[in-house]
């Protein structure tokens, strides 16, 4: 068994690791509902984000690192659109 500097074992350790995940999970759920709130954010699904980095119309780039999302706005019009970066395969 592992014992850290502080004389902890493992599992421990372990346990300590996943409550400090959970409230992370919860702060990310927090940021993406007041996004979810904003008339000007969309969340999209994966095929209409995708249709969207193709499309032509005037995107950039607008990612929110802490709510794990990522995200393209409408130059023209300041809409936003995003996807949770779980539902794209990565894990910045």
């Amino acid at each position: 068994m592992c014992v850290d500097a502080a004389g902890d074992s493992s599992a421990l350790h372990f346990m300590t690791n996943t409550t400090t995940y959970t409230s992370l999970t919860d702060e990310v759920e927090s940021l993406r509902n007041e996004l979810r709130n904003e008339p000007q954010c969309h969340f999209v699904p994966l095929p209409d984000f995708c249709k969207l980095l193709i499309s032509l119309s005037h995107l950039e780039r607008w990612n929110e690192m802490r709510a794990r999302l990522a995200g393209l706005r409408d130059i023209s019009t300041g809409v936003r659109y995003f996807i949770e970066f779980e539902k794209l395969g990565v894990d910045p």
